[in-house]
Order: structure tokens, then C-alpha cells, then sequence
């Protein structure tokens, strides 16, 4: 395939329009001429194809084996002889106003769907990094029309808008980022979910969400229909750092054995049926130096055993019975795990035998994350959310505006 055929073909012109190519400072410059055709008058739209004058206009078209490549179009302006007004050509390539062509567009909004800074991707296309954020902000998000079955909220450490936290809304059956919101407070979040209608709000079937109260309170507010899950690994969570904060007393009260409970730390979080024979060796060790540690390795285990219930009743009969055994052993570390188990109890059962979880959310803010630190923070809300949620797009079909369409 020869270079002036792959232009031809890439900016939709005839190769016998390409008329030559040399190499001026590092880049490749085509020089274009479109043929003449009869055009339509943009004022009274009448056919003609007298020829006032020509211009040169150069216009970027991207890289080309490595190097930036430009086009120096001869571009003619006809003039009209029924009411006199000249107008330049229609250039398919390139959009009115502009000196970047279509494709070109097309390529750096294609690199932004990476997870790269805005600067890194202008510097590879040989373009300035306003000039690259101006082309992605005429991307356009709506908010959502319609609440899914399925709904998550999360916060994230975004930095946005004068705000130090930020919420993500996502569709946890249909693995969807839906929105995110720029701040974590009751008034707007509340103010967020009332623009959708009641009726919308009652569509709702489950509210997923970490242990968070303010998350809570809203949910009871406006999805009273909706029933409440708690994310199981957040619950998980809770009780393996109580018994991490044992075994990090344990410790430090025994200095010699102190690098030997460290290193193994990971075998008592381990769950006990995938240990290794030389890791229950070590297991047998470790729990023989306190009792309190032994207890809480108990507790851990057990409660793995109530995640695995399939049934409600099944699940309900195994936190009370769990709940009782940890009010037995009266450790001090699962004090706080009690209060906060008796408080989100209904909430926990529903995390034990639905599917739902906040592992999808958790990943959108994963994304969020690496975007954020790629690009050394977004302090622009706007342009943040957009390039969040055009990330996290599974089909480019699904951005309502893009440059040049």
C-alpha cells in the first residue's frame, strides 16, 4: 500500500488528488488539491463552478510512521453568479474552522479511552494540551434517565470541585458505571436522587453500599421500597482487623517471636481449609502462644462459615450463633465489630445470600484512581467526570457527542 493511498483512503479522498509529498522539519507535508465540482451557494444555494481564487491552508492529519504529518491543501473559493457571495470548497476531511482533520480528531479521542494524561497523549500527536482538552470537553454525559434494579454508591478520593471527596453511582447488575457526583454530603446526594421521579426510585430492588451511615440515611429516605445489602467483603474486613489488632498486641509483647508473627501474618487470614501442611505447622505455633488469639482465629473461621449460607434462615441462625460466641470469648478487639454486626444485622444476612456486592464499584474506583493519578489530579470536575465515564465505557457507541460527528 503506498503512502499517498493511505492518506487518500484515511482523509476519504481520490489518490490523484494528492498531488505530492515532501519532508519539511521532521514532518511529512502532502500537498492536496480536491477536484473541481460543481457546489451549491451557501447563501442562495444555487449550482456554480466559477473559481475566484485559491489559498493554502495546512491542516494536521496526525502521525505517520513515527512522524507528525500535515496536509497543505489548495483550497479553492468559488463565487456565486446569481447573488455574487464567494465561499470556500466543502473539504470532507476537516471540519469548518478547523486546522486539525476529522481523523486526527478521531485518533486523540481514541487515546483518551486510555488511561494516559492529557499531556502525554498531545505530546505523542504533536498537538497542545489545550488544544486536546478543548476537543474532549465538547464531549457531553447526561445524567441517567432511569434507576437500575441494582444500585451501588461509593465514595472515592477525587480532589474535584473544591471537594476532597467524590460519589460513584453504578449499576452492580449490569456491571455499569451510571454517574458520578460531585460531593459526599446528604444535601446533594439527596437533592441527586430526588430529580428521578417516585415511581422511578421505587423500580429500586437493592441498595448496595459499604458500612456507611451517611449512605444509610439516604437510602432510608428515598428508596424505602429498596432492600439494603451490605458489601461481604467490608463485613469480612471488620473481623479479620480485629484479629489483626490481636495478633499485633501479641507482638509487641513478645519481642522474640515478634519477626516470626509477622511474617506469617497472611497464614492467619488465610481461610484454614486452603492451608498447606507446613502453614498449619506454623498455624499451630502461633495460636499456642495466646489464647485470645486462638479465639479470635476461631471467630474468623466461623464467621467465613456464615458468609457460606445459602438460605435466609440459614444465615440468620448462624450470625446470632456467631454473634453469642463472640460475646463469650469477650474479646476487646470484636467490641466494636459486635455493636457495629447488631446495628447493620438485616443488611448483613441480605449480603450473605444475595449476589450483589460492591466488587464492580470497587473496581470503578480502581479506574478512578489510575486516572486521577496519571494525570497528577483534575482540579475541572466536568472534564473529570466525562474522562471517568468515557473510561469506563464498554462501547464508544455510547458517548452522545463526540468531535466531529
Amino acid at each position: 500500500m503506498s503512502t499517498a493511498y493511505y492518506i487518500g483512503f484515511s482523509l476519504n479522498v481520490k489518490e490523484e488528488s494528492i498531488l505530492g509529498c515532501v519532508e519539511e522539519n521532521g514532518s511529512m507535508v502532502f500537498t492536496v488539491e480536491l477536484p473541481r465540482t460543481a457546489t451549491a451557494c451557501l447563501y442562495c444555494h444555487k449550482m456554480t463552478d466559477q473559481i475566484k481564487d485559491y489559498r493554502w491552508q495546512q491542516i494536521a492529519i496526525g502521525n505517520i510512521l513515527g512522524r507528525p504529518a500535515f496536509v497543505r491543501l489548495h483550497k479553492r473559493r468559488y463565487v456565486c453568479p446569481s447573488c455574487g457571495r464567494t465561499f470556500y470548497e466543502v473539504v470532507p476531511f476537516v471540519m469548518r474552522y478547523q486546522r486539525r482533520s476529522k481523523n486526527l480528531q478521531a485518533q486523540l479521542m481514541e487515546a483518551c479511552f486510555k488511561k494516559r494524561s492529557f499531556k502525554d497523549i498531545a505530546e505523542e500527536f504533536h498537538v497542545s494540551t489545550p488544544t486536546l482538552t478543548r476537543c474532549f470537553d465538547q464531549l457531553h454525559f447526561p445524567h441517567p434517565n432511569h434507576l437500575p434494579q441494582v444500585l451501588a454508591m461509593d465514595e472515592f478520593r477525587g480532589n474535584a470541585h473544591g471537594q476532597k471527596y467524590q460519589v460513584a453511582v453504578t449499576d452492580v447488575a449490569d456491571k455499569k458505571l451510571l454517574d458520578v457526583l460531585p460531593r459526599r454530603d446528604a444535601e446533594s446526594i439527596i437533592r441527586y436522587f430526588t430529580r428521578f421521579p417516585r415511581e422511578e426510585r421505587k423500580r429500586v430492588r437493592y441498595v448496595v453500599m459499604d458500612m456507611s451511615n451517611l449512605f444509610r440515611a439516604i437510602y432510608k429516605a428515598l428508596f424505602p421500597a429498596a432492600t439494603l445489602v451490605v458489601d461481604r467483603f467490608h463485613v469480612q474486613r471488620l473481623v479479620l482487623w480485629a484479629m489483626e489488632r490481636i495478633r499485633k498486641d501479641l507482638q509487641h509483647q513478645f519481642p522474640k517471636t515478634s519477626p516470626f508473627l509477622k511474617r506469617n501474618r497472611r497464614i492467619l487470614q488465610k481461610r484454614g481449609l486452603k492451608l498447606r501442611d507446613y502453614e498449619l505447622v506454623k498455624l499451630r505455633y502461633i495460636l499456642a502462644q495466646s489464647d485470645e488469639l486462638r479465639h479470635a482465629y476461631i471467630l474468623k473461621e466461623e464467621f467465613y462459615k456464615v458468609m457460606g449460607e445459602k438460605t435466609e434462615w440459614g444465615a440468620r441462625k448462624a450470625l446470632e450463633r456467631w454473634l453469642a460466641m463472640a460475646a463469650g470469648y469477650n474479646l476487646y478487639s470484636f467490641r466494636g465489630v459486635l455493636k457495629s454486626f447488631k446495628d447493620w444485622k438485616e443488611a448483613i444476612i441480605q449480603a450473605v445470600i444475595q449476589p450483589y456486592s460492591n466488587g464492580f464499584t470497587e473496581g470503578c474506583n480502581n479506574l478512578i484512581k489510575t486516572i486521577k493519578r496519571v494525570a497528577f489530579g483534575m482540579r475541572n470536575f466536568r472534564r473529570f467526570r466525562n474522562r471517568i465515564l468515557y473510561a469506563a465505557l464498554k462501547k464508544k457507541s455510547q458517548a452522545t457527542a463526540l468531535p466531529g460527528s
